[in-house]
């Protein structure tokens, strides 16, 4: 390869890299850009250029104008019995109509053999086109009168039924009547006219003062553009570009100060939420690191949205490690117990009464729980007597029995199985209770069973619920 063709490699190469740069691709985009608004201004200028069609619209309204004197003198002619009169006069009216809602309305009509889309009426002469449609409507009813009515003149009656259904005066004053209001339609069809003679003047004055401007503003934009990009865009980016390679760095103090309301601003607010993200996931673990299992994930406001994984696997593995501590104090808590109520068996395993009245009491405290009893069914498996009862930090002594079947013991008893309600009304525990007193936010009564067989009936009042683990636990005691 000869030096001539490196160096013209190596200029190419250089050239394609450069075209990747924000800077160069910017003066492309200028470029490109003032090619483009040049010419854009001459299509501008040919699409503004309406005068065609507001020369149709003049044509349509001068024609409306000629319909006039036409229809007063089919009319004449139609009050004279002239042929084909009545014909020309309906035709006259019809073409006036036309032209009259294509000139309100707008809408496509055949011109010199071509099909051509006339626009809606000028806001302008709106004004000029109601009055004009107004007295239109007027003067289309008498001319069509004209048009249909079968007219005889006096000389020519010959039978009773023509003279009852003569009209002939009737139709020389309509005829009168559009003569007199001949002109005054005709002026009004000139104010339109002029109406559009001066929108099209103005029309064309505006577009061209427009495209001079929008010209002349135009190099001036290209000029200042590239100035204001520069300095809104590619120093900002230099900016953002050094702040992110030191957050890349692993440096989480670094902030990019960046206020605009742009494009690069949603950038930098981006790698912004970005850090305080890792922060946050930083703290996180950390306070999960040291045991603090309640930590929130976040310290802002913003919602955690199903696209953030990060948030969410770390969310998700703080609340299974949450559910396995929560577990393990369960586990915990029944071992616990079950060591707790062991001691007490073997302590007054020869002293019933004591043995009632420390497992009721034990449970209450265990349970934090308000107030326990302890039920024995009699020998002939009818009643059940309240051998213990402990209720807010002290002993209860009550001689209380109940049959079985009877209230919340007495249906345990009989069922041989758990009760546990909450939302006690208010008389609900001198109804159905055996304890009786204040009223408890719940109410649990578990069966005391061997082998399928029930000796007795413990039953618990708290004023907070109980767990499913310490309902299982008292089952299983």
């Amino acid at each position: 390869m000869s030096i001539f063709e490196a160096t013209k490699v190596d200029v190419m190469n250089k050239f394609w890299k450069n075209t990747k740069t924000i800077r160069v691709r910017l003066l492309i985009f200028f470029a490109f850009f003032t090619l483009t608004i040049t010419a854009s201004h001459f299509i501008t200028r040919n699409s503004f250029n309406t005068s065609e069609k507001y020369r149709l619209i003049l044509k349509k309204a001068t024609q409306n104008r000629d319909l006039v004197e036409e229809i007063i003198i089919h009319g004449e002619e139609a009050l004279d019995k002239q042929p084909q009169a009545q014909i020309l006069l309906v035709d006259d009216i019809a073409k006036f109509q036309l032209n009259l809602d294509l000139l309100k309305k707008g809408g496509i009509d055949n011109i010199e053999g071509e099909k051509v889309i006339l626009p809606p009426c000028e806001p302008v002469a709106i004004p000029d086109i109601e009055r004009l449609e107004k007295l239109w409507d007027d003067f289309k009813t008498r001319a069509e009168y004209l048009a249909h009515q079968d007219i005889i003149k006096e000389n020519e009656i010959k039978t009773e039924k023509q003279a009852q259904n003569l009209d002939f005066q009737a139709a020389k004053k309509t005829l009168k009547y559009l003569i007199d209001r001949r002109q005054e339609l005709i002026l009004l069809q000139t104010q339109f006219i002029q109406s559009y003679q001066n929108i099209s003047k103005q029309q064309q004055e505006a577009t061209d003062t427009w495209l001079w401007t929008l010209w002349i503003s135009n190099i001036f934009l290209v000029i200042i553009g590239y100035s204001l990009v520069r300095q809104l865009v590619i120093k900002p980016l230099g900016y953002i570009t050094y702040i992110a390679n030191k957050i890349g760095q692993g440096d989480l103090t670094q902030k990019i100060n960046y206020k605009r309301e742009n494009e690069v601003g949603v950038v930098a607010d981006a790698l912004n939420n970005m850090v305080d993200k890792i922060k946050n996931a930083t703290d996180f673990i950390k306070n999960i690191e040291q045991g603090n299992l309640l930590v929130s994930y976040s310290n802002t406001t913003e919602i955690i949205t199903e696209k953030d994984t990060l948030a969410g696997a770390l969310l998700s593995m703080r609340d299974r490690m949450k559910n396995v501590a929560t577990e393990e104090n369960e586990r915990n808590w029944v071992i616990k117990g079950e060591a707790l109520f062991g001691q007490i068996l073997q302590t007054f395993n020869d002293d019933t009464d004591a043995l009632s009245y420390s497992i009721v009491s034990n449970v209450v405290k265990y349970l934090e729980a308000n107030q326990g009893g302890l039920f024995l069914l009699n020998a002939e498996q009818k009643n059940l007597h309240l051998i213990a009862c402990y209720a807010f930090e002290r002993r209860r002594f009550l001689q209380k029995e109940v049959l079985v079947g009877e209230g919340l013991v007495g249906q345990v008893a009989k069922d041989a199985d758990t009760i546990y309600i909450t939302d006690i009304p208010d008389n609900y525990i001198d109804i159905t209770s055996g304890l009786g007193g204040t009223k408890p936010r719940s109410v649990l009564v578990v069966p005391l069973k061997m082998s399928d067989r029930v000796y007795g009936v413990l039953e618990i009042a708290s004023f907070h619920s109980i767990k499913r683990y310490q309902i299982e636990f008292l089952e299983k005691l």
